[in-house]
């Protein structure tokens, strides 16, 4: 198996490291493709892979290709190296762009789409995967493998992808934004911005392990800190008088829209 991907950025090498961490391929069997010098280097030297700037001969060469570049930069890329491509497994990771979209520009070949998010550079991604039309069982395997190395894989139909797209795409952002807010109030109301960070994250962290390893309900999670005239109820009182459950439904309803406007195919 020779493995190519094609874009150097964060996602990019959250997959080389992946990949060869779990050695799925030798470092001789993976290369990348990036038009930026500074990536191409730090590729090279950080994981003692092949890099390039040919598109055509990386398409040429690999029996998997993971499409990794900007969906606005997609149909470029593949007008590129659909005249040089042979028959591997392609899989792409771009947001929005459909299954039908990659079959107009590259025939009918085995494709999977792949929606991961940026956790996947530690290890700790979800990916959702869509089968298209032309990939066998043994290319969802071997699709299922490469991501399982990067995290933990779902299955769903690609009509789901828009929704996974605003929820687990995106939810890091949301997350972080969360995480930001509760920092920002906690620096005004005295503490250090350092000592503010180190609580908040623990806290997450520590809540979301509570939650995993007890397989805990969020709901009666909420009911076992939260005492009767308390000040967690306090807190939670204000969420729910500004109505910060419908505001993050309506945010998920609007990133999932804009994934559908967006979406190529």
């Amino acid at each position: 198996m020779k493995i190519g991907i094609l874009g150097g950025g964060n996602m990019g090498e959250a997959l080389v490291s992946g990949i060869l961490g779990k050695r799925l391929v030798s470092a001789k069997n993976l290369k990348v493709s990036d038009p930026v010098l500074k990536r191409r280097r730090l590729l090279t030297n950080r994981y003692r892979i092949s890099t390039t700037t040919d598109n055509r001969k990386l398409g040429a060469w690999s029996t998997v290709l993971i499409l990794a570049v900007k969906p606005h930069e997609m149909q470029q890329v593949l007008g590129e190296i659909a005249p040089f491509l042979r028959r591997p497994l392609v899989i792409s990771i771009a947001a929005g762009v459909r299954l039908s979209f990659l079959e107009r520009f590259l025939g009918k070949r085995p494709f999977v789409r792949v929606m991961p998010n940026l956790a996947a550079a530690v290890g700790e991604a979800i990916s959702v995967l869509a089968k298209g039309r032309f990939a066998s069982r043994r290319h969802a395997l071997l699709a299922e493998r490469i991501f399982q190395s990067v995290g933990e894989t779902i299955w769903m139909p690609e009509s789901k992808l828009d929704l996974v797209t605003a929820l687990s795409g995106s939810g890091p952002a949301y997350v972080a934004f969360f995480l930001n807010a509760l920092t920002d109030g906690a620096v005004r109301l005295g503490l250090s911005r350092k000592m503010a960070q180190h609580l908040t994250q623990k806290t997450f962290q520590g809540s979301l392990a509570y939650l995993s390893e007890k397989k805990a309900d969020p709901k009666r999670f909420i009911q076992k800190v939260a005492s009767k005239g308390g000040t967690t109820e306090a807190a939670l009182k204000v969420f729910h008088e500004r109505r910060l459950s419908q505001s993050l439904r309506v945010a998920l309803s609007r990133a999932a829209a804009r994934s559908r406007k967006l979406s190529r195919g």
